[in-house]
């Protein structure tokens, strides 16, 4: 059994201690890790995500809603 939690198209798999998002194709397009109080995002394209998060359904979110 996998812990999932979706956003918009995304779909996040919780692996070990951080989030692999997926595309609704199955293609990943980044992770969401712990950064000590905050979560983190990294682009598969490159780079990280803009600000830092409260919570890793924040990050997916942001990610999902294009505020990147």
């Amino acid at each position: 059994m996998s812990i999932t939690m979706t956003a918009g198209e995304l779909v996040a798999e919780l692996r070990g201690r951080q989030w692999v998002v997926r595309d609704v194709e199955g293609a990943t397009v980044g992770w969401i890790s712990p950064a000590g109080e905050y979560w983190s995002l990294s682009l598969l394209s490159g780079g990280a995500g803009a600000g830092r998060f409260f919570t890793a359904r924040g990050a997916l979110e942001a990610l999902a809603s294009g505020r990147m």
